[in-house]
């Protein structure tokens, strides 16, 4: 799996009789050879490298054929991902500036092909207050939930707790990592 949109393919195969040609094929535009290079020797290792491949899943093989024309692909298909796309994130609630008590309900829409994580963090000026993962309610729309009690701000002579800033991360399986923000006031 990669997020680079170019991929070297390596092929290896052996022949006691002699090898004549390897074969790259994949199903990026439909499951079909992409290209051969003429080989030599009863083993050999050979490179393909396709640039410009869009983001999605792909299959690849190699065809090695021998000098008296018998041919074999691998064993088994090999499979890759092309993803140069971050996950998307919109914050649903709190939104900029609103005032909330209590109870705050954190939700967020985050969407990627490869989507893995969906977390969150609550600040003030200087520390992290709360953080976790954020539940799949379904639809990429995700869930989280501060609680606060009477005795909310805890110490406000220590920490300012009041001024917050709720923080959405989202991570996909390749890597992407972004984060959206927003800043709300808890007045309980």
């Amino acid at each position: 799996n990669t997020t680079s949109i170019n991929v070297t393919f390596v092929c290896n195969a052996t022949d006691a009789s002699g090898l004549k040609n390897i074969t790259l094929w994949t199903n990026i535009t439909g499951w079909s050879a992409n290209a051969t290079n003429i080989v030599t020797g009863t083993s050999n290792e050979t490179n393909f490298t396709i640039n410009n491949i869009s983001d999605g899943d792909y299959i690849w093989n190699c065809l090695a054929v021998d000098i008296y024309e018998n041919n074999a692909f691998a064993s088994a298909n090999y499979t890759f991902t092309i993803d140069t796309i971050d996950p998307i994130i919109n914050i649903i609630t709190p939104v900029q500036d609103d005032i909330v008590g209590w109870t705050v309900l954190l939700r967020a829409n985050a969407s990627d092909a490869n989507l893995d994580n969906v977390r969150y963090e609550i600040r003030n000026s200087t520390d992290i207050i709360d953080f976790g993962d954020m539940n799949n309610l379904g639809n990429n729309v995700f869930n989280g939930t501060l609680y606060t009690n009477a005795t909310w701000p805890y110490n406000n002579s220590i920490i300012n707790s009041t001024n917050l800033t709720f923080i959405v991360y989202a991570n996909d399986t390749l890597g992407h990592i972004v984060n959206l923000s927003t800043n709300f006031t808890l007045d309980n």
